[in-house]
């Protein structure tokens, strides 16, 4: 009955709230191609398409930075966004701009309009409102819900929705169905073919039903294209309906009539869900999702990987999503085709977060202005594209630093195909994209990260600097390539820090649209026996390589730093430690032994890579510790993955990753004579709600050095002792080592 409509959801630590406050609350909306923010001073920005006047700034010109919403410079508590118009709640009373083709301004006209315009029949007493493909809901200060556009049927003006007259606390809106939160749980209405009602049935209604098994503990509502959600009190996610995506998340791709539990998400503060997606945002500031962003992995919840532990809200859409960081920033990534990321660039799609900029086009948008804005949480500068296809320049703002003066790169990830000097692939069809940079006839040449030319140098920072990117390239010998600016001293120094910003992209049949790599264990089929530990929070990683020496003793080295190239590539220093804690020790400080060398990974995917070593080059991939283990359904209460440490006891950590209902274990350590050494743990019987663990450490030994042959390990000790962990929560726990000795431990925010 219902074709995919686009769908916005936003969450912030706030939700739990049963109405919204009179004071702004910073919060984000987005509609099919368009996003919208308010910022803690109550004034409206937009940014993205703008064909029938939904930006609400008079003109019809799409904008790819953040603009001001004609008149609404203040007041404004709330925002709410259908495919192609925008409300606000200003004042108790609903105002909307913006496509009116199915009622969606609710002025009973049906024509568009521009500019904010109030909404007779909700211009007062109104404390809440949520917008569905093409229709809006408000909540009134009596609890009661009326609604206007197209939901089941099309309303030209708010009407009542019969049996939700009052007692209301909050609303969701789905495609064609929504809703509510009242005192003994949750009621939905409209169409039901997929179950989205959650009654138990396949019937649509009109009237409100009550949703089977939602009692009382409900915190928030959350609803996609053909499927609902709510989180619970306990911080826990139920969700019913369609489920071909897995945006369930239940492990499974079957529809559900009633609520299911949620597997494998720790404790959540919000929820939101748009099209075939959930997303969840948890109290450690990590946003996990499943569904149709699964890649995958269909009703398993994963870690978006390339954002950071301070996230604070997420807004989506069925093309694109933004969340706000702490400090008030907005980061958005998905498709750009419209300028809806509001980054400033041509970059027609984006697989990892850039920020926001605002309409002055020199700084980026903070919708927190009292509170600092966080240069880790930030892209690192404001880069402006102009033109488009073969003629593209760019405005480059280079930030004010310590030093005088630096360089700027123009480089590209390109197809290796249309690459002079680029190496072929013989054994696949897939398309390896390189670095390469135009030569003096626009042929696009490999370079390796030590030898990339300098566009300018010597330029002044904390100016602006105008960079052409392309100048009449024929744009069929670029296909597929998105094209980068960078800073820096020297192109080591510009890779190292992350300096860099993809400006524009060229489509082709492959194209190069880099990826961040996903947090957990990797390794190389060709040289079993070693493994990396790889964490990405933002565009920061953290690296370990478990490996051995030529005499075959197991050791360590570590490198961490910023990525570059959207999150794709990380240049830096392997560095070796010595004289640390041993396993069953007391606390000893370790010594920087010095670089073991340089290290480079390049991912062309979440769960592939190339990484470089000092001597070898290897092919990289996520490693399926058991079989099929990176797409089994993960448990409830499943404490996260990654890194922990005792912070009293640095030098010494601990990795963990969770495949199916198995911990897997690595500690990093030294031995008694102070050179690293490590353990592996796992393969154990966890317990059924996995908050604890108990099995032994093994040693292994005499594998694979560094740039050595291949050589396989043998186990050294199979029991060097007992280890178990006692978690409290998904990022604390009590570790129990051998000789009973214990320490606690947390998830490692670095």
């Amino acid at each position: 009955m219902s074709s995919p409509r686009t769908l916005r959801a936003f969450l912030l630590w706030t939700l739990a709230a049963a109405a919204w406050p009179a004071a702004a609350v910073p919060m984000l909306a987005l509609g099919a191609a368009h996003s919208c923010a308010v910022d803690s001073r109550g004034a409206a920005w937009c940014w993205g398409a703008n064909l029938v006047g939904q930006l609400g700034n008079v003109s019809a010109i799409r904008r790819n930075i953040a603009v001001g919403v004609s008149g609404l410079d203040s007041g404004v508590a709330q925002i709410a966004a259908t495919d192609s118009s925008t409300c606000a709640l200003v004042n108790g009373g609903v105002r909307c701009w913006g496509s009116n083709r199915f009622g969606e301004l609710g002025d009973g006209t049906g024509a568009d309009r521009p500019l904010p315009g109030l909404v007779p029949g909700a211009a007062s007493g109104i404390v809440d409102i949520a917008a569905g493909g093409h229709y809006v809901c408000a909540l009134s200060t009596a609890g009661g819900v009326r609604c206007w556009g197209q939901d089941a049927v099309v309303n030209l003006a708010p009407r009542a929705i019969a049996g939700l007259a009052s007692g209301v606390t909050r609303i969701a809106t789905g495609s064609q169905h929504a809703c509510a939160r009242v005192a003994s749980g949750v009621k939905c209405w409209g169409n039901n073919e997929r179950g989205q009602l959650g009654n138990g049935q396949a019937v649509t209604s009109n009237a409100p039903v009550d949703v089977a098994g939602i009692g009382s503990n409900v915190l928030a509502l959350a609803a996609g294209r053909a499927h609902s959600c709510v989180l619970l009190d306990n911080g826990r996610a139920k969700c019913w309906g369609a489920n071909e995506a897995g945006q369930l998340g239940n492990g499974t791709t079957s529809p559900s009539a009633i609520p299911m539990d949620v597997v494998g998400l720790g404790r959540a503060i919000g929820i939101a869900a748009f099209v075939d997606t959930t997303c969840a945002l948890t109290a450690t500031g990590g946003i996990w999702c499943w569904g149709q962003v699964s890649a995958g992995r269909p009703g398993v919840p994963w870690l978006v990987p390339s954002l950071s532990n301070s996230v604070v809200g997420i807004a989506a859409s069925n093309t694109h999503a933004c969340v706000m960081v702490a400090g008030g920033g907005v980061r958005c990534f998905g498709n750009n085709l419209a300028g809806q990321l509001g980054d400033g660039t041509n970059v027609t799609v984006r697989r990892t977060p850039e920020t926001v900029v605002a309409g002055d086009a020199a700084t980026f948008l903070d919708l927190t202005p009292e509170d600092p804005l966080p240069r880790a949480l930030l892209s690192p500068f404001v880069a402006l594209a102009n033109g488009s296809g073969s003629n593209v320049t760019a405005q480059v703002h280079v930030p004010a630093q310590p030093q005088a003066t630096t360089n700027i790169y123009v480089f590209a990830l390109a197809p290796a195909p249309l690459v002079l000097g680029a190496a072929k692939r013989e054994k696949d069809d897939s398309v390896a994209c390189v670095l390469a940079q135009l030569n003096a006839s626009g042929q696009l040449t490999a370079v390796s990260t030590s030898s990339l030319q300098a566009y300018a140098t010597g330029v002044a920072t904390g100016q602006s600097q105008a960079v052409t990117v392309l100048n009449g390239v024929p744009t069929a010998t670029i296909a597929g390539t998105q094209f980068y600016v960078g800073l820096g001293s020297s192109p080591g120094t510009m890779l190292t820090s992350g300096s860099t910003r993809s400006v524009t992209s060229v489509s082709g049949g492959n194209d190069c649209t880099p990826q961040t790599p996903e947090t957990g264990w990797w390794w190389s089929t060709a040289a079993g026996g070693r493994g990396y530990s790889i964490e990405v929070a933002g565009n920061h990683i953290f690296f370990a390589s478990y490996l051995y020496d030529v005499s075959g003793r197991a050791t360590w080295q570590v490198a961490s730093g910023s990525t570059s190239v959207d999150g794709s590539l990380f240049v830096g220093k392997l560095e070796g430690y010595s004289g640390g804690q041993t396993l069953t020790g007391a606390f000893r400080p370790t010594t920087f032994s010095g670089y073991v060398g340089d290290i480079t990974i390049a991912f062309s995917d979440a769960t592939h890579g190339t990484l470089l070593l000092p001597g070898e080059t290897l092919a990289i991939e996520r490693f399926n510790i058991v079989p099929n283990g990176l797409s089994l359904v993960a448990g409830a209460n499943q404490p996260e993955a990654g890194w922990w440490w005792n912070p009293a006891e640095s030098g010494r950590g601990f990795f963990l990753e969770w495949q199916g209902n198995q911990l897997f274990m690595a500690g990093y350590m030294y031995d008694d004579a102070g050179n690293p050494l490590w353990y592996l743990s796992g393969d154990g019987t966890p317990s059924a709600n996995l908050l604890s663990f108990a099995n032994v450490w093994q040693q292994y030994g005499n594998g694979q050095s560094m740039g050595g042959p291949y050589k396989p390990p043998v186990a050294v000790n199979t029991s060097v002792g007992p280890v178990t962990i006692q978690f409290s929560s998904d990022e604390a726990g009590l570790m129990t080592l051998p000789g009973g000795k214990t320490t606690t431990i947390q998830r490692f925010r670095f």
